[in-house]
């Protein structure tokens, strides 16, 4: 199957709500465009694929899968990603669940 550049983002999209970080890249404020920490983002270069965080509000980033990819082997890092992610949530609730004190967390 094709992967297209949308699916990928969609699925980036998705990363976004887990983590409930923002779904934008970039917010005007006050008529000033900056970076929305956090957000998850497609950067294309060099005729492949990586995925992005912001992580200053000047547009600094982060990669997040090193190396340039295509759209398909993009989508199936991606997928190890987010079931990497979803595994860490799951720990994390069994973990409060069962009252053991974490010094990182801080609650929301």
């Amino acid at each position: 199957m094709r992967t297209t550049i949308k699916e990928l983002e969609n699925k980036i999209k998705l990363l976004n709500e887990m983590t409930k970080n923002p779904l934008k890249t970039w917010k005007k404020i006050d008529g000033v465009y900056k970076a929305q920490i956090g957000n998850y983002f497609l950067y294309q270069a060099y005729g492949g694929c990586q995925i992005h965080q912001i992580t200053t509000e000047g547009g600094g980033v982060r990669t997040v899968i090193t190396g340039f990819h295509s759209k398909s082997d993009l989508w199936n890092l991606l997928d190890t990603y987010i079931n990497g992610v979803m595994d860490c949530k799951i720990n994390l609730v069994k973990t409060l669940t069962d009252n053991q004190k974490l010094t990182f967390y801080k609650g929301a």
